[in-house]
């Protein structure tokens, strides 16, 4: 089942007047829902997009079909969009998507949050660890210095972002057009 309109919010996605769509139900038109009073008509824009490509060409000449149906193909391929769109602005309201450029800045500002306690943590703990090797403090803070940082670098570049079709990111790629970009 599709995106679910009732006759004005349809009459709109296809920007059509509501009296067109009334036109259609008595025509054929699928209708989800019968509309009465205090109901509205509910369709499913799917079916109807679907209904309004396969309907029979009226016309009488050849050149007239071929014009109704380039203009079917047309108007289809318009609706697919509209239809398109007005299923993704749905999904913007019930925040079922998200802009592609926050989260990444978010995911960006997360990693630097968890990475500086580490990047700071050879210089808390070296003189511990030295004490109880036995070793020079300066050359245990830099080895772990050294260790810790090739680890944050290695967890930078490491694939972490799965995408929505299973393939995986790495760092500063592309995960395809969704549009939220």
């Amino acid at each position: 089942m599709g995106l679910r309109l009732t006759k004005a919010e349809m009459a709109k996605a296809l920007d059509v007047s509501t009296n067109t769509v009334g036109a259609w139900v008595k025509r054929g038109c699928p209708v989800q829902e019968q509309g009465r009073p205090g109901k509205p008509y509910t369709f499913d824009l799917a079916a109807v997009v679907s209904w309004l490509t396969d309907r029979p060409a009226a016309a009488g000449s050849e050149a007239e079909a071929e014009d109704a149906a380039s203009y079917r193909a047309e108007r289809a391929a318009l609706m697919r969009v509209r239809r398109q769109a007005a299923e993704l602005e749905y999904q913007r309201q019930r925040r079922a998507v998200v802009d592609r450029a926050k989260a990444k800045r978010l995911i960006h500002e997360i990693g630097q949050a968890l990475a500086k306690p580490w990047a700071q943590w050879p210089a808390r703990v070296y003189a511990e660890i030295a004490a109880e090797l036995q070793a020079d403090g300066a050359r245990v803070h830099q080895v772990l210095d050294r260790h810790v940082h090739r680890h944050l670098e290695d967890l930078a570049r490491a694939p972490v972002l799965s995408t929505v079709d299973g393939s995986v990111l790495s760092p500063g790629e592309s995960g395809g057009s969704d549009g939220n970009e």
